[in-house]
């Protein structure tokens, strides 16, 4: 999926403009090649440029078989390069440079130009290509090289923008998850709020049902069983079922539904969130569960509560 993200943001940002100021600076135009997706993986497909110059030789099969061979050859080469790119001849005497596109150790693509060395010299060149020198050859690969730097590196900041501002969002979501189930679990415990005293003595069980609870909501996400808690804390499990029933007010398996269900609740305003990947957020590993739990819960299933207006939501807090 991250992949596919920055794959995206880096296509937008390969623009016309940059093309234009490029054509403006060399006279050249550069194109984009993005990797093939699997198991092709490069594996016989050309570059965009290299295919536009293909078509400008005379023997296709002689040309194609060439051209395949020196992508097995430079192609490496080129994603070893990193930021500096590959510069080379192809068997037809064209001028490259390729510049490679890298998520961490992933070879999105290549961005690359071509030309004609100056004097033209022998072979059977393609026609329509520019003629270059050395230095206005070295001038253009400079400039591609900070082109493609500047679309990767500013794709890699709106990444970890969008990372964080994800990673706030649930931080937020989290926060108000506890605190109503914080203020819940005052509800549900008043005898423990008026008797200092009785407080007093059950100090010992209290702490492990709140070694419990704690356990919940780290793990609610994933499969949590009872017997997981008393293997964690090394108690019977039946022993711990009717004294977290008794502290908390509720059984262990109706607390944990309600806690996954009111943090589905937050996710189900993310209208870019799936109902499955809610039910896999809280920890169903079954969508069609999820949706019955919830419709028995808040009285809606969850496509229905989250097209409803907030205030019209049955079960929402």
């Amino acid at each position: 999926m991250l992949q596919r993200q920055y794959q995206d943001l880096t296509r937008k940002l390969f623009t016309s403009a940059l093309s234009k100021l490029f054509a403006d600076c060399t006279g050249l135009r550069f194109d984009v090649s993005w990797s093939p997706p699997p198991p092709l993986a490069w594996k016989g497909v050309l570059p965009a440029a290299c295919a536009l110059c293909l078509k400008r030789l005379d023997s296709k099969r002689e040309a194609t078989a060439g051209c395949h061979g020196c992508l097995a050859e430079h192609f490496p080469l080129a994603r070893q390069s990193g930021r500096q790119g590959h510069a080379f001849a192809c068997p037809f005497g064209v001028a490259n440079f390729w510049v490679p596109i890298h998520l961490q150790s992933v070879c999105l693509g290549i961005v690359c130009f071509q030309a004609q060395r100056k004097p033209g010299g022998g072979g059977r060149k393609p026609a329509g290509l520019p003629a270059l020198g050395k230095s206005e050859f070295d001038r253009a690969a400079r400039l591609l090289r900070l082109i493609a730097h500047d679309v990767v590196e500013t794709a890699r900041a709106e990444v970890l923008r969008q990372e964080l501002q994800s990673a706030r969002r649930a931080m937020r979501e989290r926060e108000k998850t506890e605190t109503r189930l914080r203020q819940k679990l005052q509800q549900v415990l008043p005898a423990v709020r008026a008797n200092a005293a009785k407080f007093a003595t059950e100090t010992h069980g209290q702490q492990i049902v709140r070694q419990m609870l704690d356990h919940i909501h780290q793990n609610y996400n994933r499969p949590v069983q009872l017997k997981e808690c008393a293997e964690k804390i090394r108690r019977n499990a039946a022993r711990l079922s009717a004294l977290f029933s008794q502290t908390v007010g509720l059984p262990f398996k109706q607390y944990l539904t309600e806690l996954r269900l009111q943090k589905a609740q937050e996710l189900l305003n993310d209208p870019d969130r799936t109902i499955a990947e809610v039910a896999y957020s809280v920890g169903y590993t079954n969508p069609n569960r999820f949706r019955l739990a919830f419709k028995q819960w808040a009285g809606l299933p969850p496509s229905a509560w989250r097209g409803s207006p907030p205030a019209q939501r049955p079960g929402a807090s």
